[in-house]
């Protein structure tokens, strides 16, 4: 099972901060990308995935927030979608 976080910016994320953010889960934890790139994954050293983190999208529709998540998502301005998953089950 995941949990789904999405968050909404006014800026866009900084990649390498994220990637930084990801790889400092711990030593033992490895950092890989997939999807040419568009998404940045952390692993244990056996492979199990703990957490992705896909790129940045810019949404500048108007209503396009509160299309995708609800009324109570509503944005005045254009805003970055970053959506993070994370496993629910912890390693052995």
């Amino acid at each position: 099972m995941s949990q789904d976080v999405i968050a909404l910016t006014p800026r866009m994320p900084d990649v390498k901060t994220l990637l930084a953010a990801l790889h400092a889960g711990g030593p033992d934890l490895r950092v890989n990308q997939v999807g040419g790139g568009a998404v940045a994954q952390l692993c244990t050293e056996d492979g199990q995935l703990l957490v992705s983190v896909e790129a940045p999208r810019y949404l500048q529709a108007p209503g396009e927030t509160e299309r995708l998540l609800g009324p109570g998502a509503r944005t005045n301005a254009p805003v970055w979608w970053t959506e993070v998953r994370a496993s629910t089950t912890s390693p052995p």
